[in-house]
């Protein structure tokens, strides 16, 4: 149903992620849906417009629709961010940061860019339904910058933390309404993979990064996680404490005990992050821990980090400089997808808030509006901290704890998540529909839900070949939206240069003291 006109790398990695099938190449009789991820050939202009002469359905950049609409009007503009509206483009969707030069159709009437519009969604001239968005895909999805964020926290003062400039999550859910909005303009349902493992509805988990933690404090990490239920993902700071790395693993047996460095730093170089990692390595297996997941060191990531971590033999990797808030994903590095799967957490730890001088309350509440809309979204909510502020928050730590088990239908820890993605990846299906059945063609069966979206309901079904009737699934209502408060969207959008100016200063300063 879905077609790629080049099949370019970063929208086969978003769909790959969606679970959605698809084909490439020029859109043919079962093509429902054309994404024009490129500036066509003029030799396929005159198959293209057929296509839309023929009612099909468009999702392109306004730049690379020109040649297919000739009476478009456009306008160069600076997109420093999308903030949502209330069109059902932006369900679900945060503030989409870009910061890339953009071109708007002059007929934009959703998602707000300043106080204008910056994407068309409604009838093209050749009578199908399209959407026109005022940016590029790929240049967005490789872009590796950073920048300071600050997050929606309620708090004395702002919350913030460097993370990747390009709010990914934010931008794939927004791709993936413009997907949904389409094919239902054309009667069709959207047909994705599940988010979580079938035993979940969306999955919460807590990653715990022992920076520089004292024995004392893994204890109280310890007590806390077992009293909570869960297996907590712990990458740990070989570094810290080296004397006392086997005693300290001990304290954490049961927990998912994974690799965060030697040297607290990611470096510029893959010569200096594979020595610092692999002596981290080698240390944890002497105390009995074979990691197959690692941390950067205050989130930061570069394609040297993840070249010493595929070198390594790692297979999953964390890294809030490389995105946050999503699904897992495999950055492009080196001409193509690195072996490292990226697990994204939402960057924020209760440090970054009480250094904000946030109440317990305040950061129990914050976790909890988290929880509640990655729940909503049904993707997975993985929160992250560190010993010391975990234990001494550890009543509101369990409360938040089990609120994301309920919300999230159950927990998950980082590595097991990790593994059943890698099985997700592999799998390869098509979905067919037509007059009212779903046809569904697969070799592997490994566990895995389809979920079928219709008009606001949604079905969700072991995947394996057959055809079923649409009517006869079992559908239930589409979670409801988690909406974005005024204050909120304004907390996000603002430009809060002193916070900008002064968390720079201090990554100078971490990175010339490490």
């Amino acid at each position: 149903m879905v077609r790629l006109l080049s099949g370019t790398p970063a929208w086969r990695g978003l769909l790959h992620q969606e679970g959605i099938p698809f084909d490439t190449g020029l859109p043919g009789a079962d093509t429902a849906l054309l994404v024009l991820d490129t500036l066509p050939e003029p030799g396929d202009v005159g198959a293209l417009r057929g296509f839309l002469d023929r009612g099909g359905a468009l999702l392109s950049a306004a730049s690379h629709a020109a040649p297919l609409l000739p009476g478009l009007k456009t306008g160069a503009r600076r997109l420093r961010a999308l903030s949502p509206d209330a069109t059902p483009l932006f369900a679900s969707v945060g503030v989409v940061h870009l910061d890339t030069p953009g071109l708007v159709a002059g007929s934009a009437n959703a998602g707000d860019s300043g106080r204008r519009k910056a994407i068309y969604f409604g009838p093209l001239p050749g009578g199908g339904p399209g959407v026109l968005l005022p940016f590029e895909l790929d240049p967005l999805l490789l872009d590796r910058s950073t920048a300071f964020r600050v997050f929606p926290a309620v708090a004395p003062r702002p919350v913030s933390e460097a993370v990747a400039r390009v709010s990914r999550g934010e931008l794939r859910r927004l791709v993936t309404n413009c997907l949904r909005w389409l094919l239902g303009q054309r009667g069709l349902p959207l047909v994705r993979l599940g988010r979580s493992p079938i035993d979940t509805d969306s999955g919460f988990g807590l990653r715990v990064d022992t920076d520089f933690d004292s024995s004392d404090h893994l204890d109280q990490l310890a007590a806390l996680v077992r009293q909570s239920g869960i297996r907590a993902t712990v990458f740990v700071n070989t570094g810290a404490r080296p004397g006392s790395l086997a005693a300290d693993v001990a304290k954490l047996r049961g927990q998912d005990i994974q690799v965060h460095c030697h040297r607290h730093q990611v470096f510029p170089t893959y010569e200096d992050n594979l020595a610092n990692m692999t002596q981290a390595v080698e240390l944890l297996r002497t105390a009995g821990i074979a990691p197959e997941g690692a941390a950067g060191p205050f989130g930061d990531w570069n394609p040297s980090w993840d070249r010493a971590l595929a070198q390594l033999g790692i297979g999953f990797s964390s890294e809030f400089a490389a995105g946050f808030d999503d699904l897992p994903f495999r950055p492009l590095v080196g001409g193509g997808e690195s072996s490292v799967l990226q697990v994204p957490v939402h960057p924020i730890a209760p440090d970054r808030l009480l250094a904000a001088r946030a109440d317990p309350a305040q950061v129990s509440d914050y976790f909890r509006r988290l929880i509640d809309r990655q729940a909503a979204r049904q993707e997975p909510c993985f929160i992250y901290g560190h010993p010391a502020n975990l234990g001494r928050l550890s009543r509101e730590v369990q409360e938040v704890i089990d609120h994301g088990r309920r919300a999230c239908g159950g927990s998950l820890t980082m590595t097991d998540y990790a593994r059943w993605w890698r099985v997700r990846e592999r799998i390869r299906y098509s979905a067919r529909v037509s007059g009212g059945t779903l046809t569904l063609e697969t070799d592997e069966a490994r566990g895995v839900d389809v979920v079928v979206d219709r008009g606001g309901s949604q079905a969700r079904l072991r995947l394996r070949p057959g055809t079923l009737s649409l009517d006869a699934l079992s559908w239930h209502p589409v979670p409801r939206p988690a909406g974005f408060t005024a204050g909120e969207l304004a907390v996000q959008t603002g430009r809060h240069w002193r916070v900008v100016a002064r968390e720079m200063l201090r990554s100078t300063r971490r990175q010339t003291t490490a």
